[in-house]
């Protein structure tokens, strides 16, 4: 038994790609290797989880090549209990490990 979280997005934003900046598993990780590019106007992030008595649980973020703008994709999807996942998007990054503990 594994939890999996796909994350699809939209991205509307011109010609301006987001880069890899980041990530932080509690559990779990890419389901294979990470997107290190968002520039398409559509693009899935697949997490899952790595044992079986964990689910998948952390958060990525990417900004834009001159910093002005992030996003951070912050999830837990534990085995036992109901999943939880926020996105933002910034001019500024958020602390990210606490915007982790407070996930809604």
């Amino acid at each position: 038994f594994s939890r999996r979280l796909t994350v699809n997005v939209e991205h509307f934003a011109g010609k301006t790609a987001f880069l890899f900046g980041g990530e932080w598993f509690e559990a779990g990780g890419w389901v294979e290797k990470r997107v290190d590019r968002i520039d398409d106007q559509h693009i899935s992030l697949d997490f899952e989880s790595k044992s079986s008595f964990a689910g998948v649980s952390g958060y990525v973020y990417y900004h834009t090549a001159d910093h002005a703008q992030t996003l951070v994709l912050a999830f837990s999807c534990p085995i036992m209990t109901p999943p939880c996942f926020t996105a933002r998007a910034a001019s500024t990054l958020p602390d990210c490990q606490v915007l982790w503990e407070r996930v809604p």
